[in-house]
């Protein structure tokens, strides 16, 4: 295809063209590109486009990224795998201008390391070697540690300021939490945006609007304009509850506030582990703050008021011993820290709660999955994991109350309940005959108000 020639293209069939739609946090920027492929369809041939979004790495000076990098992971070592994974790393020097893949970001600053150079007489530091060599271009930042740019034979040292990671490097590796979450807010665009941007832009970039030689010699031409398919929308089915009023149901949503469900779970006595953080303190300061209780006190009548069987005993809770911080040389995956939860855990099993709440100042990309595999497949029991800072509703107990409503739905399940069930006068059309119900992922709904999610 013709785009490959003023696009990157990344996997099969995708092409991305710059410039950049957003940073998206360390590092790592969010760029539009197209899919395009050919699918044989009914008497004809269609061509499959949509818009896509994927990670790039930030063109910058690679100096500025590993300050960067270091201020932001509280001074971890920097390393070319904890920064930028498996991307292919490649840098222009400032000094000479010469275009050269990344091998390594050393441990060592320029002031630091040495090697032999029959130009100056002997073994000098790389920062002694490019003062006197290059005095135009001053290390600034001699504290920043080194990279190579040579080979495992012939190494060549270049401090990090005097390096420019060139644009339109893919990112190859995974995006943390708050890198996923801003690229889906990035990426998340209403069909009518993105049938716009096809018929526009898209067939600009993937030199579509003309034919080329190839297509002209087979006579091959392609509509803009998109195939229409009639569909219709079905009206939502009526939810309903054992007690309070029925839902209102909008854009597949409802409010659940004040309703009994139809079949109550049991809980027994509320159980409740607390994870404390050294670098994340919790809103409480000890078994002894009223409002933790006050807390517990709300949820628990939440569940109550649900229709869940929640003891009327003391709530037992228990606090993990604070865990040590995440450490990237020392203890990578948090092995210490998910020794203590599991200690604690093993604690409260003993006594066999139907299920553990296990409340967390944030989400931990190896607290939160030790907690799962701990409590499905070592203890047999069961967890559910609530973030604080949600929970609490930050001063708004409507929001708290909301909160509470949904963890009670997930709740109630665990324990085999049932939430709701479809008003029977709405099915009628789907019991009738015999009839398959069909389910698709097609759009985020979230940022979706007014607009039908195929286009």
């Amino acid at each position: 295809m013709q785009s490959s020639r003023t696009g990157i293209r990344v996997g099969r069939n995708r092409h991305f063209f710059g410039p950049p739609v957003q940073s998206i946090g360390n590092g790592v920027e969010a760029w539009r590109g197209y899919y395009a492929s050919v699918r044989p369809a009914w008497n004809t041939m269609m061509v499959n486009i949509n818009v896509c979004m994927t990670a790039f790495v930030e063109s910058k000076n690679l100096g500025t990224a590993i300050a960067q990098f270091m201020q932001g992971s509280y001074g971890a070592v920097p390393t070319l795998s904890r920064m930028f994974q498996k991307s292919n790393l490649k840098v222009k020097t400032l000094h000479l201008g010469y275009r050269k893949p990344v091998r390594a970001i050393l441990g060592k600053t320029p002031d630091q390391q040495t090697f032999e150079c029959k130009e100056m007489g002997g073994t000098v530091t790389v920062a002694e070697y490019f003062r006197k060599k290059y005095p135009n271009n001053p290390i600034e930042y001699p504290h920043l540690p080194l990279v190579d740019i040579g080979t495992s034979e012939k190494p060549n040292y270049i401090p990090a300021e005097l390096c420019q990671i060139i644009r339109a490097i893919p990112f190859r590796g995974k995006l943390d939490d708050r890198q996923t979450s801003d690229m889906l807010r990035v990426a998340c665009q209403s069909p009518r945006v993105n049938s716009n941007l096809i018929r526009g832009e898209g067939f600009d970039k993937l030199n579509l609007i003309s034919p080329h030689e190839t297509m002209k010699h087979f006579g091959i031409t392609i509509d803009r304009q998109m195939t229409v398919i009639p569909a219709r929308v079905l009206p939502p089915p009526g939810i309903n509850y054992a007690a309070g009023k029925p839902p209102r149901v909008n854009d597949g949503s409802w409010n659940i506030l004040d309703v009994k469900f139809h079949r109550h779970g049991q809980l027994g006595v509320l159980t409740m582990l607390i994870v404390r953080e050294e670098s994340r303190p919790g809103p409480w300061t000890g078994p002894g703050d009223q409002n933790m209780w006050d807390f517990v006190s709300r949820f628990a009548q939440k569940c109550r008021n649900t229709g869940i069987q929640v003891s009327s005993e003391r709530p037992v809770i228990e606090p993990t011993e604070t865990l040590p911080p995440y450490h990237p040389d020392r203890d990578p995956s948090r092995a210490a820290a998910v020794l203590k939860v599991k200690v604690a855990l093993t604690k409260l099993a003993q006594s066999k709660p139907r299920v553990i709440f296990v409340l967390l100042n944030a989400r931990d990309n190896y607290i939160y999955p030790a907690i799962k595999r701990i409590g499905d497949v070592e203890l047999g029991i069961q967890t559910i994991c609530m973030q604080l800072d949600k929970a609490i509703g930050r001063g708004d107990h409507g929001k708290q109350d909301q909160y509470f409503s949904n963890v009670a739905l997930k709740v109630n399940t665990k324990l085999g309940g049932v939430n709701h069930r479809l008003e029977r006068r709405d099915l009628q059309w789907l019991l009738e005959k015999r009839t398959m119900v069909v389910g698709a992922d097609v759009t985020h709904r979230k940022q979706l108000i007014h607009e039908i999610a195929l286009y």
